[in-house]
């Protein structure tokens, strides 16, 4: 997180989800980076909160992007550690475990609304499956997979 000018911030993933944050009002970003354990742990949500406690940002002034990512089409995921999702109280009426499969995405949206921003979107690609790009994949490609690099600066 950053209100500096010139400065690139972001994160590396293969499957995980990068989400960019921006309030254009105050002029301060932030890149996060959501696997399973940061979404169950509301990473996003939080990354929120330190904005508007450290930056004085409101909701009203922050837009958000998730980027590619293993999307639920892909995204197999045991059910006992799915369970652990249902603990939490963002996601406890949530559908969000179907067939076997985790959707992060929805997760992550919950969080922005928990957190009262209204302004985002998703680029909607399954770094697994797409054929629209070619993604890194870990859970496609193994050990061999590269990363790609979701950043954030101002000029």
């Amino acid at each position: 997180m950053s209100d500096k000018k010139n400065i690139a911030i972001g994160v590396f993933t293969a499957d995980c989800v990068p989400i960019l944050i921006y309030d254009k009002k105050n002029q301060v970003f932030a890149a996060v980076h959501s696997g399973w354990k940061g979404t169950l742990a509301c990473i996003v949500e939080k990354t929120v909160i330190k904005m508007k406690e450290e930056f004085g940002c409101k909701v009203e002034d922050i837009n958000a992007v998730i980027g590619p990512h293993n999307m639920e089409c892909c995204y197999e995921f045991g059910y006992d550690t799915a369970e652990k999702f249902k603990e939490v109280s963002i996601y406890k009426r949530e559908k969000i475990y179907l067939n076997g499969r985790l959707n992060l995405q929805k997760c992550i949206e919950k969080q922005l609304e928990n957190s009262g921003v209204k302004s985002f979107k998703s680029l909607n690609q399954c770094t697994n499956c797409s054929t629209k790009y070619e993604f890194y994949s870990y859970r496609r490609d193994g050990n061999k997979a590269g990363r790609m690099f979701s950043f954030i600066f101002l000029k």
